[in-house]
């Protein structure tokens, strides 16, 4: 008796084992919104060094994280020495 061969043992030669090694050097835009419903031209205009744009997102909610614009999940913000950086804190 014959056994019949298991499609995710057989592999096409010269293939990786891992299927996310083909995609995993692309290059993508990863993104951080925080909307500004009231932003206007005249805003974009008087921007500059140290300028403060107020926002209305609330400090308890987390922050949507886009790839390419579509959200993946949500962070929140911290300080990492002389950096802002963004923690994960759930994926879509």
């Amino acid at each position: 008796m014959s056994e019949t061969p298991n499609p995710s043992k057989t592999r096409l030669p010269g293939l990786s084992a891992d299927p996310w090694d083909q995609v995993k050097n692309l290059v993508c835009e990863f993104t951080v919104d925080i909307p500004l419903p009231a932003f206007k031209v005249g805003d974009v205009l008087k921007l500059g060094q140290r300028t403060v744009a107020n926002t209305l997102w609330p400090l308890e909610r987390d922050v949507p994280l886009r790839v390419n614009g579509v959200v993946i999940g949500y962070g929140e913000f911290e300080v990492v020495k002389n950096h802002l950086a963004v923690r994960l804190t759930e994926l879509a």
